[in-house]
């Protein structure tokens, strides 16, 4: 078994988050398959709260963003254009308790469809409801990609948020459950498909402050604001 990776994670309270930057390596659009992994324990769901995102919040809100909504469900949207919502968006039909930590995974194929997304919680594929099915294209912009809010300082995380990772592929139900290891984080520049991974924030190891270091090969670290 892979050697235990994380000791830390990083708490926000609502007006903090991590800026990433506008980075090529997250700027996908909406033939680009990739997947998002991360472990998050909400301490309040009174909003609709961002883990992961690199969306516009002013329109057309083009990007791709991973939620804890207000009302508990975990929500995955991709949109092109605010206008008639261009969007692809999924909530999980379960939700999620607060002050209890969750590792979940999406994995989204490239087909522009909602048939093209998966969700995982703790490794096993969840029921998802599909919102809306329109998704065109471009999504990609030039805001920053951030965790724990959208843009910088929009719809901010209230928690607990550790080991985000992207990956340039949708993964496969043996590769993340690969990455969940059974519940212990690992380091996920060794374990899992090492070669599609395009960001891993470990969210305090190895990290001096306000610098969240991005452990793949890109090297686009986080700045922690209002830390």
């Amino acid at each position: 078994m892979p050697l235990l990776f994380s000791e830390h994670s990083l708490e926000f309270d609502g007006t903090q988050y991590v800026s990433i930057g506008d980075v090529t390596e997250l700027n996908f659009d909406s033939s680009d398959p990739f997947s998002i992994s991360c472990w998050f324990k909400a301490s309040t769901q009174s909003a609709d709260n961002v883990l992961v995102s690199k969306s516009d919040a002013t329109a057309p809100q083009r990007g791709w963003g991973l939620f804890l909504r207000s009302t508990g469900e975990i929500r995955f949207l991709l949109r092109s254009d605010s206008t008639g919502d261009l969007s692809l968006r999924v909530d999980t039909t379960a939700s999620f308790d607060n002050d209890r930590w969750y590792h979940a995974v999406v994995t989204y194929d490239g087909s522009a469809t909602a048939a093209g997304v998966g969700i995982y919680v703790g490794a096993e594929a969840v029921s998802i409801s599909t919102v809306t099915d329109a998704l065109g294209s471009p999504m990609t912009n030039s805001v920053s990609a951030s965790i724990g809010s959208r843009a910088d300082s929009d719809l901010e995380f209230e928690g607990f948020i550790d080991d985000v990772a992207v990956y340039d592929k949708a993964l496969s139900p043996s590769e993340v459950a690969t990455i969940y290891n059974f519940g212990e984080p690992v380091d996920l520049t060794s374990v899992g498909p090492t070669g599609n991974l395009v960001g891993f924030w470990a969210m305090g190891d190895g990290a001096t402050f306000p610098t969240v270091p991005d452990l793949s090969a890109n090297s686009n670290d986080g700045t922690m604001t209002n830390m």
